[in-house]
């Protein structure tokens, strides 16, 4: 896994050193789609001191609208299921973000920081026939670069934080309210239109 994340972060920072002939495309106006994949750490903290640390995979669609030539308003759809054992595991979240962009008309690659917040669900079944949902809120923080391949294509590299309250399901045994810390690498591709 992590020579797969070291090739990944070499091929991009080679690819930017010769993607100099491209123009940063974050202007008013323009609209952004992106897909990105993840490694995931999810660290949980109960109530009951039943903590845990789960690293996993996700998948994002992200979309923004530039309101200023730097300032990016937009949101994300979060989505993952882990099977381990007889368990399961499915989980959402889907987020409003804001996000401000350090760009000048020549820029190929563009920093950018941004802050988030939205809704999270997770769905857990232990295989035996105990089943438990939870939901609540989420907020947190993100930063990355957008590496510009043409006027309206980047390659993207953020990493993302978020803090996770849930509450869980009042059909369940368990009435603990979960903290969760979420940080993810997020690597993927956006279109500008």
């Amino acid at each position: 896994m992590k020579k797969i994340l070291f090739f990944s972060l070499l091929a991009l920072f080679l690819f930017s050193l010769t993607a100099n002939i491209a123009f940063a495309g974050t202007k008013a106006g323009s609209t952004e789609l992106g897909l990105n994949a993840s490694i995931t750490n999810l660290s949980i903290d109960s109530d009951d001191d039943d903590d845990e640390d789960i690293q996993m995979f996700l998948g994002t669609v992200t979309a923004g609208y530039f309101i200023t030539d730097q300032i990016q308003l937009g949101g994300s759809f979060m989505g993952n299921r882990m099977d381990y054992g007889d368990s399961d595991s499915t989980t959402y979240d889907l987020s409003a973000q804001a996000k401000y962009h350090f760009s000048s008309s020549d820029q190929t690659i563009v920093p950018y920081v941004g802050i988030q917040g939205g809704y999270y669900t997770r769905t857990y079944d232990s295989g035996d026939g105990d089943e438990s949902e939870s939901d609540g809120y989420s907020y947190g923080a993100l930063g990355g670069l957008k590496f510009f391949v043409t006027e309206s294509t980047t390659l993207n590299l953020e990493l993302n934080y978020n803090r996770l309250s849930l509450d869980p399901d009042s059909n369940d045994d368990n009435d603990d309210n979960i903290e969760a810390d979420l940080l993810a690498l997020l690597i993927g591709f956006s279109i500008y239109f």
